[in-house]
C-alpha cells in the first residue's frame, strides 16, 4: 500500500472523508480531518472547521483556522470572528484566528473593524492581552498595508 505522501495529490481529494475523524483522540488523525475538510469547503465542513477551532491541540486549530481563512466564506470569516473575540477562549486559540484573518483574499469591513476594537483594548489599558493586541496589531498592519 502507497503511503499517503506517495499518492498523487489529485487522488487525495477523492478519499472520502469521514467527518467523525474531527473527534478522534489522535490529534495526528483530527489534523488529516480538518485538511480533507477544508479542501471540501462545503456548508457541513465550514461548521465542523469552526467546530475545531477550540480543539485542545493547537496545531488542529491552526489548521482549522487556515483552512477557514483560505475558504472565505461569510460563515468562515464569522467563525474566525466569533473565537478571536471569544473572552472566554485561551489566548492562544484567539491570536491564532486573529492571524488567520491575516490571510483572508477579501477582507469585509466588519473584519478590519473586530481587530481594531481588539487593538483598542491594548491601547486603552483595560486588559487587552498583550499577545493578542500585538497580533491584532500586526494583521491590521498587514491588511492595511496598500
Amino acid at each position: 500500500m502507497p503511503r499517503v505522501r506517495d499518492v498523487p495529490t489529485r487522488r487525495l481529494r477523492a478519499v472520502p472523508v469521514d467527518p467523525s475523524l474531527v473527534h478522534s483522540e489522535l490529534a495526528e488523525e483530527r489534523r488529516l480531518a480538518v485538511e480533507a475538510l477544508g479542501r471540501l469547503a462545503d456548508a457541513p465542513a465550514i461548521e465542523l472547521l469552526v467546530g475545531c477551532l477550540l480543539d485542545p491541540d493547537v496545531d488542529v486549530t491552526y489548521d482549522a483556522a487556515s483552512a477557514l481563512a483560505d475558504i472565505g466564506t461569510d460563515r468562515a470569516i464569522d467563525g474566525l470572528l466569533e473565537v478571536a473575540g471569544d473572552e472566554r477562549c485561551d489566548v492562544a486559540r484567539r491570536v491564532v484566528a486573529v492571524s488567520a484573518l491575516g490571510h483572508l483574499r477579501v477582507v469585509p469591513p466588519r473584519v478590519i473593524d473586530a481587530l481594531r476594537t481588539l487593538h483598542a483594548r491594548g491601547d486603552r489599558g483595560d486588559g487587552g492581552d498583550p499577545w493578542l493586541v500585538g497580533t491584532a496589531r500586526q494583521t491590521l498592519l498587514w491588511l492595511e498595508r496598500d
